[in-house]
């Protein structure tokens, strides 16, 4: 899908984007976070020198101090944070780290902060922190980020931030690092415990006002008189200062004073950007009215967007405009400052605005109109999600819809599989503000379909806070709808996401128990011979079940778990879920001591992963991985080695997306080698894992880094990876 162009609100008119070293989005915040910043450029600019100046001081103080520069910018809505932060990053680009992680803090389309966690989460898979091991307690989240930043000097840049917790828990690590806040409030805290500088942001003064008016609109900078009342009315807000001077440009000078004079009609105050006699929501009103009714229809139907992002094919859902006119569309949206920035593919609305739009389409729009908006772009969201998890997965699903059938009969290539995944990442905010909007609107199987669509992008991604969030509503809708197998289902997914995420914080091991036990009860209710939809649930509720024992250091239990979930496969055509399964099994009877009955068990996985149409090679490579280390802990390091040399081309060189997994088995084969005396080999197996886990941003290039040093490493234990069937 093409990209919109680039667009900022405030004092910034249309900019040009320098790209950094490459740039990833993810929807854990309204904004999502990149890597290498696209940094903003504004044609037009008249103010904020000082702020500017300020900026600069900050960061020449914090080189010159050998300090991480902290500098928190305040002012109300639209005065021109974003806008002078942005022009900040774009001069000084050069000298600034090539990496930055952005976020905007809230509030989300319900009025909530955004959770830190997420945007930790997706900000960590972002930097190729490898998921396995990872600990998903809140503390040891923002640590891990802080120490794998230390050496590697970042920009963040926090918009909208609520709360002082939120910045607490995003700041880096380095010394080296610019960290940007701003907020509408002073936040509490900010610098008496983070020693981030304060700097408030001025609305512009007369003489900016008319300056900013006169080069956006283009306008005769003589009529210096005509111009007045607009500057006056607008306060020195630079959004509002915009919007008047594209009004002043399709006007002749004659109608202003008339514009003027609606602008002045009271309609209602916003407090949040009420300054003097300025009232945001008198303007957006007085622009509403001089709206031509396409527009004001477009207008009203794009403030029904449940979230803040949304692409072409929800805007043509919205409102139901032929594909050949949405160019049109677009044009009338961007004159009238509807969307706060515009990405590849995707366009983010100004918050404000839409609030504005929103309650338009409650007074002007019939309840039916608006529902039929609504159902179309909840389903047009809902299928987003569920073209995605059926690009990544092959696993089971309820698809009472029809949609995956759908996807998968039109033989999609690679290239239509990726651009449905990166689809659901740029739509994220919004698919699941879908999901929230379905359940509050009682169109609960929408939810539950959202629910089950984000499920391997979260799993994959390790988007723990988002994905116990979205299936927390699934489970209500499940209920709410009162079928039997789809409640089950809601319930396994819920509880093995949490399990998943394991964290003492969250209580997770208790309340997946919980959700998994619940799951199991649904389904063993249902009488034998249990139709199929019955038996995967209940071998997929086992399954996770059997993970929690072994997180639970429970590896019998774990073991009964699995056999059970084997035996509910009996009959069902799913050669991919008993291997996993096998993988299980025979991980645990290593633990357990068992070795042979492990060896026989791994032996029969290797050949059920390579019997599948294509053979699953990378599975294959995780056997004999754990084939080597049933022999390793047997003392048969021969037999090991053996294992471990032949994962290696199963697995792909070290530069694939497994790059992560190569480097463990070269890690284990390096302790191996050295168990058998093969010093040099060891070396050579450890210093190619610590730079293959250093391409990977991983922190376990600290663990080869040890060895190499003469450490030892820990022995097999009964953790277990994120697989599913």
């Amino acid at each position: 899908m093409e990209a919109f162009g680039n667009r900022l609100d405030g004092n910034v008119s249309d900019s040009t984007v320098v790209m950094g070293e490459s740039v990833s989005v993810h929807f854990h915040a309204r904004r999502g976070p990149t890597l290498g910043f696209g940094i903003l450029a504004p044609r037009i600019r008249v103010d904020h020198e000082d702020e500017f100046a300020a900026i600069d001081a900050s960061w020449h103080a914090s080189r010159r101090g050998g300090h991480a520069m902290r500098l928190g910018l305040r002012g109300i809505r639209g005065v021109g944070k974003t806008a002078v932060v942005g022009r900040w990053l774009h001069e000084r680009a050069e000298q600034l780290p090539r990496t930055c992680l952005q976020a905007t803090l809230g509030p989300d389309t319900r009025g909530r902060p955004v959770d830190p966690v997420a945007v930790l989460e997706g900000w960590l898979d972002l930097l190729e922190v490898p998921r396995d091991g990872l600990s998903r307690e809140p503390a040891a989240l923002r640590d891990l980020f802080r120490s794998v930043t230390s050496g590697k000097p970042v920009v963040v840049l926090l918009e909208n931030a609520q709360t002082a917790r939120q910045v607490e828990m995003l700041l880096p690590g380095s010394h080296l690092s610019v960290v940007i806040v701003t907020s509408a409030v002073r936040l509490g805290g900010l610098r008496s415990r983070f020693d981030v500088e304060d700097l408030v942001v001025e609305p512009l003064t007369p003489a900016e006002s008319d300056e900013l008016l006169c080069r956006v609109g283009e306008l005769d900078a003589a009529a210096e008189a005509d111009r007045e009342p607009f500057v006056r009315l607008c306060g020195g807000n630079p959004l509002a200062l915009r919007m008047v001077a594209e009004r002043l440009a399709e006007l002749p000078p004659q109608h202003w004073p008339e514009l003027a004079l609606r602008l002045r009609e009271p309609m209602g105050r916003w407090e949040l950007m009420r300054m003097d006699d300025f009232s945001f929501e008198d303007l957006l009103d007085a622009f509403y009215r001089s709206l031509r009714p396409e527009q004001a229809l477009v207008y009203r139907r794009v403030g029904l967007n449940p979230g803040p992002v949304l692409d072409r094919g929800a805007l043509q859902a919205l409102t139901g405009v032929d594909v050949g006119r949405l160019d049109g569309v677009l044009a009338d949206l961007r004159a009238l400052h509807v969307f706060e920035r515009e990405e590849p593919g995707c366009l983010w609305l100004n918050d404000l605005i839409q609030a504005h739009a929103w309650q338009k389409a409650q007074d002007d729009e019939s309840p039916d109109a608006r529902e039929s908006a609504l159902d179309k772009v909840i389903e047009y969201y809902t299928t987003c999600a569920e073209d995605a998890e059926a690009a990544a997965s092959s696993r089971w699903r309820i698809d009472h819809a029809g949609r995956y059938r759908a996807f998968l009969a039109s033989d999609p290539g690679a290239a239509e599989r990726e651009e449905a995944v990166s689809r659901m990442a740029r739509l994220g905010p919004s698919i699941i503000a879908a999901a929230e909007l379905a359940l509050e609107s009682g169109r609960f199987s929408h939810t539950v379909r959202i629910g089950q669509g984000m499920w391997t992008y979260c799993l994959r991604n390790a988007l723990h806070s988002e994905w116990t969030r979205v299936q927390g509503l699934a489970v209500i809708a499940a209920e709410a709808d009162g079928d039997a197998l789809t409640i089950a289902r809601a319930r396994f997914e819920r509880g093995f996401a949490r399990q998943d995420r394991f964290s003492s914080d969250h209580d997770d091991a208790r309340l997946a128990d919980a959700d998994l036990t619940t799951a199991l009860e649904i389904c063993d209710r249902v009488p034998d011979p249990k139709p199929e939809g019955f038996r995967r649930t209940r071998s997929s509720v086992l399954e996770a079940m059997a993970l929690l024992a072994l997180r639970n250091a429970q590896p019998l239990r774990a073991e009964q778990l699995v056999l059970e979930a084997l035996g509910a496969l009996d009959g069902v055509d799913h050669l991919r879920g008993a291997a996993l399964l096998g993988l299980h099994l025979g991980r645990i009877r290593t633990v357990l001591g068992r070795h042979e009955d492990a060896r026989a068990v791994l032996s029969g996985t290797f050949d059920q992963f390579g019997d599948l149409l294509p053979p699953d090679r990378y599975n294959q490579a995780r056997a004999l991985t754990r084939l080597a280390e049933n022999e390793q802990s047997a003392g048969q390091l021969d037999q090991a080695l053996g294992f471990l040399t032949e994962a290696l081309p199963l697995m792909g060189e070290h530069a694939t997306p497994y790059q992560y997994q190569y480097a463990a088995i070269l890690l284990l084969r390096g302790d191996v080698r050295r168990d058998l005396g093969d010093e040099v080999g060891a070396a050579e197996d450890w210093a190619a894992a610590q730079t293959c886990f250093a391409q990977a941003r991983s922190p376990r290039q600290s663990e080869a880094a040890d060895r190499l040093a003469g450490g030892r490493p820990p022995g097999v234990d009964g953790s277990t990876g994120p697989d599913q069937q």
